[in-house]
């Protein structure tokens, strides 16, 4: 969601879209943003769970699974960003689970690349 307010501020910046456009594009990501609040309570999932599950939603079966399973793997690598073996492991460990649920290694491999980058979000979000 923060990338897709980057993109109006982007867009509105050059230019592409109306002040009036960006304004309601941005009201409809914080209603989007209000909805995963209400859902993520309502789910039983950590933040961290439902953070991964909103990424893994629409792209595999079980994503509620998928997310606490992607969520344990983060956990045993938690300096992962400090620590390029343990990125390197953390990275296979996340190839193997994606790998089960989606073919398409692009597609594969941009999940993975979001899924890494949403953890570096939030544990920056804990400093």
């Amino acid at each position: 969601m923060a990338r897709q307010v980057e993109e109006v501020i982007k867009r509105l910046e050059e230019r592409q879209i109306s002040i009036e456009k960006a304004l309601k594009e941005l009201i409809n990501i914080s209603e989007d943003i209000a909805r995963a609040e209400e859902e993520q309570k309502n789910s039983g999932l950590s933040k961290e769970e439902f953070s991964y599950f909103w990424m893994l939603r629409e792209k595999v079966q079980n994503p509620k699974e998928i997310a606490k399973d992607i969520a344990e793997i983060f956990a045993k690598k938690k300096h992962w960003i400090f620590n390029k073996e343990d990125e390197r492991e953390l990275r296979v460990e996340l190839y193997k689970k994606v790998l089960k649920q989606i073919r398409d290694i692009e597609e594969a491999s941009e999940l993975v690349e979001e899924l890494l980058n949403i953890d570096r979000i939030m544990r920056e979000g804990e400093e």
